[in-house]
């Protein structure tokens, strides 16, 4: 049981393989349709190079897109067997410390008010900077 200490794999692609299966097993609804990939894409393509996904094999990935103030993230997910182990605290300081090396600080998202992943993020020096529906928008400055 648990996640594997590997080593993040690029994934230039946002129809990866190891994605797919992460999106799949997470339990996140939104996620599961994969619809978010292909806002992704379209968002990217008016950008070349801007698109940026990591994976840690078929446990977990983070994926967004790089801006002038730093990086917008679409997805983080690490898969239910792999929970509550560390993987998602190691993905977020993998990215911290990847817009850090390429001069950027502002990591921005959104995820649901009131749900357990906005308690995650605020445990993690998130603050919530706006609302959008029944999601807040949340930065992290590095």
């Amino acid at each position: 049981m648990g996640w594997n200490l590997t080593a993040p794999r690029f994934a230039p692609d946002p129809k990866d393989p190891s994605i797919i299966a992460v999106c799949k097993a997470c339990g996140k609804e939104w996620m599961r349709f994969l619809s978010w990939i292909g806002k992704l894409e379209y968002f990217s393509r008016a950008r070349p190079g801007s698109y940026c996904a990591y994976a840690w094999g078929d446990q977990g990935f983070y994926a967004g897109t790089w801006n002038k103030e730093g990086f917008r993230l679409a997805a983080i997910a690490v898969v239910p067997e792999a929970r509550r182990q560390g993987l998602g605290t190691t993905m977020l300081r993998h990215l911290l410390f990847s817009m850090q090396n390429a001069g950027r600080r502002r990591l921005t998202f959104r995820c649901a008010a009131g749900s357990p992943s906005e308690q995650w993020w605020l445990k993690r020096g998130a603050r919530p900077i706006g609302r959008k529906g029944s999601d807040v928008e949340m930065e992290i400055i590095a």
